[in-house]
């Protein structure tokens, strides 16, 4: 920066550890890093950096970030003071506290402090209930869920429903199992239990997504995402009440889901009556949705009523979804 002194170049190897724990004050990234590096290959004592942590200025405007380059330092002397530690998740600062949070996850400490992740997931600032469920997704217990669950009661941005729905995926073999067993989950919310449920592809999931649809109360949101869900993987009855909703609605985009469902997923509704007044339905795409359903559930009762579609229409999408839908049948040449 022209016209400007330049940075005092530090040079941390060989000063004492006094002189050391001051370096973590300067507001050069590099020299505080230089310090930090210095004062470990010397192995200099952890008590001397709570002490100098305990006897920083309050008063200074930098004085929690100086705290947290202290709780940095000791995790680097690979030393574990819990005080230190709840100091800094207790702070005003937001983000001290979220670098509390991710120190605490790094000592596997959360076991110990359940009582301050059910405080932290409920944190004002987003950061902070952000790195509160990365700690809970590394505790791997149904505790942990119970928690992270909590974060559903605040606003969810982008990355903070990414993360938890990353965390309920990679904690489901304890709150599934434990939900599939009638056990008291996320405090019987079934709103809650519903968006779990979402963030799981498990088969088993089915029969309690279906049971929860049929309750009062449930948010419409999480409905609709719940009712692709059972397009997508649903057994025979969760198809059924999903053909059932669609043609009762004309929802062309629940009849797209399950004609895109996996290919794997052979299951299909019980009865595919309900397709009948599809095929002539007033809405294309509708009637064109009916035909590929009738192609991927191979339809062969409604084989005549498929081949007059073909014949009549002179929509070329319809013709052609017709035409699959009776190769799939094996009646094209019929």
């Amino acid at each position: 920066k022209k016209g400007s002194p330049l940075v005092p170049n530090e040079s941390p190897a060989k000063k004492n550890p006094t002189y050391l724990l001051d370096l973590l004050k300067t507001p050069e990234q590099f020299t505080r890093l230089q310090a930090n590096r210095a004062y470990v290959e010397q192995k200099g004592d952890p008590q001397l950096v709570i002490e100098w942590i305990n006897n920083l200025n309050t008063s200074n405007p930098s004085y929690t970030h100086h705290r947290l380059e202290g709780l940095w330092l000791l995790a680097a002397l690979n030393y574990y003071d819990e005080q230190t530690l709840l100091k800094s998740l207790n702070s005003n600062n937001p983000q001290e506290k979220s670098a509390a949070v991710r120190m605490l996850a790094y000592w596997k400490k959360q076991g110990t402090l359940l009582n301050t992740l059910e405080q932290l997931i409920e944190d004002k600032h987003p950061q902070v209930r952000l790195e509160t469920l990365h700690a809970l997704r590394e505790m791997g217990n149904l505790s942990a869920a119970e928690i992270a669950i909590k974060a559903l009661d605040k606003p969810l941005d982008q990355n903070l429903e990414f993360t938890l729905n990353l965390t309920l995926r990679s904690l489901q073999k304890e709150w599934l199992s434990a939900l599939i067993n009638g056990e008291n989950v996320f405090r019987q919310d079934q709103n809650k239990q519903l968006y779990a449920l979402t963030t799981s592809s498990d088969k088993r999931i089915v029969p309690l997504i279906s049971g929860i649809l049929n309750k009062q109360g449930i948010d419409p949101i999480l409905a609709d995402k719940a009712w692709f869900l059972l397009a997508n993987i649903g057994d025979s009855k969760a198809k059924t009440n999903v053909l059932i909703k669609a043609v009762k609605e004309e929802n062309i985009e629940l009849l797209t889901a399950m004609i895109d469902a996996p290919v794997a997923n052979q299951a299909k509704p019980d009865s595919l009556d309900l397709l009948a007044p599809l095929f002539t339905h007033d809405n294309s795409q509708i009637r064109i949705a009916s035909l590929k359903l009738a192609q991927r559930w191979k339809a062969i009762e409604y084989a005549k009523v498929v081949t007059e579609v073909m014949k009549s229409t002179t929509n070329l999408d319809e013709k052609l979804a017709a035409g699959r839908a009776l190769v799939a049948m094996g009646k094209l040449g019929d």
